[in-house]
């Protein structure tokens, strides 16, 4: 994170590494003097994370679920803290306009994907990928199907 210019980074996961958080929620209020996040973008389709960000958002927040969920996923939304503390939440999925623009980033250098990719599965295992990626197997972030 510190590489692509985040400001803050917390780890949830590894209680051993310098950015770890037991409690996400509580240390983004340390930071914020307990406002929480003004925003929260999720790009994955995982449930659990998008709700996380229902809960680490302030005041006024506005979130965005960029994800593309399963058929019959649902996202449990406490409805009367959300109204009361009057959150925004968004739902996208394709957003065809940013695509140009990104297109032109990753090729001027701008974005370093190669970095992002966690694993390069054969073409002939993709079916295991995406089973492995779902169930979360080896913590992916992007995994790579090569012909």
């Amino acid at each position: 994170g510190k590489k692509w210019g985040a400001d803050y980074i917390f780890n949830v996961s590894d209680s051993g590494s310098p950015y770890y958080a037991e409690d996400l929620k509580e240390a983004i209020a340390d930071l914020t003097h307990g406002d929480l996040a003004h925003r929260a973008i999720v790009p994955t389709s995982s449930n659990d994370a998008f709700e996380q960000a229902i809960d680490i958002t302030g005041n006024a927040a506005i979130l965005v679920h960029f994800g593309l969920p399963d058929e019959g996923d649902v996202i449990h939304v406490p409805a009367l803290e959300t109204h009361t503390m009057d959150k925004q939440i968004r739902f996208s999925w394709l957003a065809p306009l940013s695509w140009p623009a990104a297109i032109r980033a990753i090729s001027e250098g701008l974005v370093d994907v190669e970095s992002l990719v966690t694993s390069t599965v054969p073409l002939e295992e993709t079916g295991t990928a995406i089973e492995d990626l779902r169930a979360r197997i080896g913590d992916p972030m992007k995994v790579m199907i090569a012909p």
